[in-house]
């Protein structure tokens, strides 16, 4: 396998006919468990394979709480992906008596939809007088689902089975999915299945492959023999070099009920490896930088934190104030503030950032504070560019005299290293910092 990705011997689909599979999930009350009064904390249910989150019903007697004196009301949820086609709800009896008890049915493509309302796209209602109620997913593209509740109605209903329709990757496309590579975030363009970058040490490369495909990728530096790469992400080396050439190279499989390959794509990315930037721009819109996880409701899921950019070497340091991310960017309070500080034996120069934040330089330049006092509430940060030199008396060739003390040493990433690591290392010694090629 190993040789026949490397060589490159088909960089095109080999496609054989297959009819679509669809299969379904059936849950019934009995799915739920043998409790009998409501289930009030979410419950994991497997079935099938899959995994499902709900909570608000009673096993039992398979009644579904409606919110009944402001209680929650019943959800369910799949936490595993599944290109889902349609789902049925059918009730043991119809609820004509009462006013109807109604529910909502959301979809989204990007993860589980395991709280309302941050995910989640809404696609339609129901209510309990219809004995049965459908939703069909041809027209939507998610393969995670919330059948909810709705809030303010009342009382009970009861339900005999919940029937999930998905198809289980096994349609062969009428054009090839290739896997999806990105360096740093963004996507590479792929010509002919191959394609040819610049990225410095510290770059990330992400891959994804479609729905219903199996992944298969390594990488070679240089002259090296190549290598399995285990997960989705790979970060270049902070061993690597400008000059050097790292390659990657991808299969994706599409398998059919035989757990053999119906067709299969290749690509190779080529990687040159270039040297350090001296200005980055700092993109929160697209990229998280470690900070937290994106549309977090908790506003302190980016508070107190450092992190040292791996590709830069700047540190980001965020402040107590409250801040999260989100789609615009990094939301502030007023008050709230971020501090870059500069690669060890640099200065700031020079930075671009959104006028509703005020930028404030320390007097030595070695620290860049962006914050937010504006006459709102709160503001979100979309980027920050920073760019940096060498600074002046400070940075020598070995053979300096560097003062008294013990000597630390670090990579060019800011990152502390034993005194015998080999490369080009900053000393930092007597309040004075010398680069030293070891």
């Amino acid at each position: 396998m190993k040789k026949f990705l490397l060589s490159l011997v088909a960089l095109m689909c080999v496609f054989s006919s297959a009819n679509a599979v669809l299969k379904t999930v059936e849950l019934t009350p009995s799915d739920f468990g043998t409790a009998t009064a409501y289930v009030t904390t979410e419950k994991e249910i497997s079935k099938d394979g899959f995994t499902f989150g709900s909570k608000e019903f009673n096993p039992s007697s398979g009644q579904i709480r409606c919110n009944k004196s402001g209680n929650s009301a019943f959800y369910i949820y799949n936490k595993d992906k599944m290109n889902v086609k349609q789902i049925e709800i059918t009730f043991s009896a119809a609820d004509a008596t009462k006013t109807p008890n109604k529910g909502d049915m959301y979809v989204a493509n990007d993860g589980p939809i395991s709280s309302l309302p941050s995910s989640g796209n809404f696609i339609g209602s129901w209510d309990s007088t219809t004995r049965t109620a459908t939703w069909d997913f041809s027209t939507h593209e998610g393969s995670y689902f919330r059948l909810n509740m709705n809030l303010n109605t009342g009382g009970t209903n009861k339900f005999s089975k919940i029937v999930i329709l998905y198809d289980d990757g096994v349609t062969v496309a009428t054009t090839c999915d290739a896997p999806t590579m990105k360096v740093d975030g963004n996507e590479v363009t792929f010509e002919n299945g191959l394609a040819s970058v610049d990225a410095y040490h510290g770059s990330t490369l992400s891959i994804s492959s479609a729905y219903g495909t199996t992944l298969e990728w390594f990488v070679k530096a240089n002259d090296s023999e190549s290598t399995v790469i285990d997960g989705e992400s790979y970060m270049i080396p902070a061993s690597a070099k400008a000059g050097e050439v790292y390659t990657f190279t991808a299969q994706a499989n599409l398998m059919g009920a035989d757990n053999k390959p119906i067709y299969s794509d290749v690509i190779s990315l080529t990687v040159n490896i270039i040297a350090s930037p001296t200005s980055y721009t700092f993109d929160f819109v697209n990229n998280t930088y470690g900070l937290g996880i994106r549309m977090d409701n908790d506003m302190n899921s980016c508070s107190n934190k450092t992190l040292i950019h791996p590709i830069t070497g700047v540190t980001l340091k965020t402040s107590s104030g409250k801040m999260r991310l989100y789609t615009d960017g990094l939301r502030l309070d007023k008050g709230s503030y971020i501090t870059f500080v500069a690669p060890i034996g640099h200065i700031f120069t020079t930075t671009d950032v959104t006028r509703a934040f005020t930028t404030t330089f320390s007097a030595d330049k070695k620290e860049c504070t962006v914050l937010y006092d504006g006459s709102q509430t709160r503001y979100a940060l979309p980027e920050v560019t920073l760019a940096w030199e060498e600074e002046k008396g400070t940075v020598g060739v070995a053979g300096v005299e560097a003062g008294e003390g013990e000597a630390r040493w670090y990579d060019v990433q800011g990152r502390q290293v034993s005194a015998d690591a080999k490369g080009l290392l900053i000393m930092v010694k007597g309040g004075k910092a010398i680069k030293v090629l070891k």
